[in-house]
């Protein structure tokens, strides 16, 4: 059995590989799912064995959306097995590659920086992403500190932009939860709870959007206001304005607004 989390070697037609996620929560397991079955070759199996409860309703949908095909799903103790063959059934039995279902977008609007409101943003956008949707996220106003660098360069700003600056938060490390912040010592609190059950941070949760290649959009007139620099956001950030939104959410099956 695999390492836990980490992608199985790749396996060829009719063998199984095995993928350990337990432990982890929502969108852990279905992104570790597509990690190891894109190694993976058309009628190969994997069986997954997780203890997130939530993992036995997403991983149905995850298979219809990505035209994989579920073999079964059951009770292990307190845990979960599911068993996959990559493709769907029919391509399976003449072991030809399966064709895989169109790519679907989502776009979404991020306009806070609360640590809770992030959160739901990016175990979305990494879920969706999972589920072969190409998605896309534009920050503007408060949603624009997620973006930042804890340590940007130095960039020359007038007095305002540089008051505006000191009082935000730079970067998904310095967020505040939107209720019961007291004075920091109930983030903290929130924290270490998701911590000790591994529910993934929201820096944590940035950076695997960005491994799995979702769209990060600054927006242009937000970034004016606010005084905040390119040179202050993280790399592979675009900068963009309301039309290339609206151009995303037209093109879009979904757009949230959070």
């Amino acid at each position: 059995m695999c390492a836990s989390g980490s992608p199985p070697p790749p396996a060829a037609a009719g063998e199984t590989t095995r993928l350990d996620v337990r432990g982890l929560q929502c969108p852990g397991p279905i992104t570790r799912v597509k990690q190891a079955m894109s190694a993976m070759s058309p009628g190969a199996v994997l069986e997954v064995t997780a203890s997130d409860a939530g993992f036995v309703a997403d991983i149905p949908a995850w298979c219809a959306s990505t035209g994989n095909t579920l073999l079964e799903t059951r009770p292990d103790g307190a845990n979960y097995i599911a068993r996959i063959t990559k493709g769907s059934a029919s391509a399976t039995a003449t072991a030809a590659a399966p064709a895989a279902p169109g790519k679907k977008a989502k776009t979404i609007v991020c306009f806070s920086d609360d640590l809770d409101r992030v959160m739901a943003t990016f175990v979305i956008a990494n879920g969706a992403a999972a589920m072969n949707s190409d998605v896309t996220i534009f920050f503007t106003f408060w949603g624009l500190n997620v973006l930042k660098k804890r340590n940007a360069p130095p960039v020359k700003k007038g007095l305002l932009d540089k008051m505006f600056g000191v009082m935000m938060p730079k970067g998904p490390g310095q967020l505040r939860l939107s209720k019961m912040h007291m004075g920091g010592i109930g983030t903290a609190m929130m924290r270490h709870v998701m911590k000790s059950k591994r529910v993934m941070a929201p820096e944590e949760l940035v950076a695997a959007a960005r491994h799995a290649g979702v769209k990060l959009v600054a927006c242009a007139m937000s970034m004016d206001v606010m005084g905040v620099h390119k040179d202050e956001l993280i790399d592979g950030v675009e900068i963009g304005g309301v039309g290339a939104y609206l151009g995303a959410a037209e093109q879009a099956g979904m757009n949230l607004f959070i």
